[in-house]
């Protein structure tokens, strides 16, 4: 299947994929993610991934943090949804349901190699650190993504338990910097106990001000385009309209953002050539996961009330650029 607009040929490049089937614990065949990307139309697909540890869980958030998170979200009447789901688990619950999503999402980079390695024509590599195993682990991984020959860093505040302002991500930046690496970091919410926003709370875009400022020839891309939340659509999304606009340097994708409100405002106010296609693959159950595929997502980009030439930019040609893809 080739995607086309108006007879026209597009060039669909999913900057925001990752090989992990999390409802079965498994990675998905690369082969079965070339196939799903035939049948939608996508032509290249960023492949992420994700340097945690379960053990961070209990590390970074004590039980004193759950509950003041839990009863954050339930004191506010507005969030009745919330207090519900909330009231049905206990702070135990809640727990090993965070370890147990960090324990399934890990993907390591040596994964991500062997799939590019496999599909150089259509996976691009991104690769991830865990800012929190210390200086010389932190060197590892980051030689260990350039000599995989990876085109970005993956990291998430959330899951990986850091602020972007953090002394500690210095190094990563620094390293980016030099070495041309793109830097896409998750903004919003994120699955199980990270949708209490108090815990997700340094995935909010504002703090993508500092790193674009004091880093200024680092590409960063937002993910989700700060709106990342089940309970929350857009979340943050005004917040990261305002951050975009201030710096050259900085971009979105659209993954797991379904508002065509908001992207119509995100192409209004930063431009269409900042804003760059992302499905979330496989992680949003029923509307594009392994079952159901990349296509929902390439069909809804489709459908927005949007110039041809803003749809070309977003699908592609913007992360052909932006990556130096061929």
């Amino acid at each position: 299947m080739v995607l086309q607009i108006n007879s026209e040929k597009i060039e669909v490049i999913d900057v925001h994929v990752h090989p992990i089937d999390i409802t079965l614990a498994e990675f998905i065949p690369p082969s079965e993610i070339v196939q799903t990307m035939d049948k939608a139309g996508v032509d290249k697909a960023v492949l992420l991934a994700i340097d945690c540890d379960e053990e961070d869980f209990d590390r970074f958030i004590s039980q004193e943090d759950l509950k003041a998170a839990v009863e954050e979200a339930i004191t506010d009447g507005s969030l009745w949804f919330s207090r519900r789901y909330w009231l049905s688990m206990s702070l135990e619950d809640l727990r090993k349901l965070g370890k147990n999503i960090l324990r399934i999402i890990k993907t390591p980079n040596k994964k991500i190699f062997e799939y590019t390695k496999r599909y150089p024509e259509r996976f691009v590599g991104f690769g991830s650190v865990n800012p929190n195993k210390g200086e010389e682990y932190v060197k590892g991984k980051l030689r260990e993504i350039k000599d995989y020959g990876f085109k970005g860093v993956k990291l998430l505040p959330t899951i990986q338990f850091f602020n972007p302002k953090d002394e500690k991500m210095t190094q990563i930046y620094e390293f980016a910097e030099k070495e041309k690496l793109v830097m896409l970091i998750h903004t919003g919410c994120d699955p199980g106990p990270w949708e209490l926003v108090t815990l997700s709370k340094n995935a909010n875009p504002v703090y993508l001000d500092y790193v674009c400022e004091n880093y200024p020839n680092l590409k960063v891309i937002a993910a989700h385009m700060g709106s990342y939340s089940a309970q929350f659509p857009g979340i943050w999304f005004d917040e990261m309209v305002r951050i975009v606009k201030k710096h050259e340097n900085l971009y979105v994708d659209i993954a797991a953002t379904f508002s065509e409100k908001n992207l119509k405002k995100a192409v209004k106010e930063v431009g269409a050539e900042k804003i760059l296609y992302g499905s979330d693959y496989p992680v949003i159950g029923g509307y594009c996961d392994r079952n159901t595929g990349m296509i929902n997502c390439v069909n809804w980009l489709k459908q927005v009330d949007l110039p041809p030439e803003a749809k070309r930019k977003i699908f592609g040609e913007n992360a052909k650029s932006l990556l130096s893809l061929k």
